[in-house]
């Protein structure tokens, strides 16, 4: 009772308040395909870390290649050559190092620490870092926290 209790009080305290002082950002740029995708600033910086550049290269139009930088290295909590599983939908992208479909094949890609990736791009903070890692995302916070990086804003 006690618990959920305090989870309502929780939940109502974070709802009401979660974007109260957010102000809209000006001149910002849409990066992505008409399904999925964000605003930026015009003089922003994006980096992408994916080892399936065709992922990459299917979710980002031409025009937009120019503003990005490609890191062919997944983000993990090592530096190490893993297995990423192949989805049950040919169509889908998401392969899974957790194995969340069950599926036999797999492909074995790059991955490495973000503070590993941080430091070769020479970055000293993220101001928004955002993870779509097919059920590993905990994974990569945990190392995030552990080693202490200055990231200002996750999502998941």
């Amino acid at each position: 009772v006690l618990m959920n209790v305090l989870r309502k009080l929780a939940k109502s305290a974070w709802v009401s308040r979660a974007q109260q002082d957010v102000v809209p950002l000006k001149d910002t740029v849409y990066l992505g395909s008409t399904y999925h995708g964000y605003y930026v600033p015009k003089e922003g910086k994006v980096f992408t870390a994916d080892n399936k550049k065709e992922g990459y290269v299917y979710k980002i139009s031409a025009k937009e290649l120019g503003a990005i930088t490609y890191c062919a290295t997944g983000v993990w909590n090592e530096k190490k050559t893993v297995k990423f599983y192949v989805p049950a939908n040919s169509n889908y992208a998401g392969h899974s190092i957790t194995n969340l479909q069950n599926t036999e094949d797999y492909i074995e890609a790059p991955v490495d620490k973000l503070a590993n990736i941080m430091r070769e791009l020479g970055h000293q903070q993220i101001d928004l870092l955002k993870i779509e890692i097919e059920g590993s995302e905990y994974t990569v916070i945990d190392d995030v926290l552990a080693d202490k990086l200055d990231v200002k804003m996750i999502l998941v």
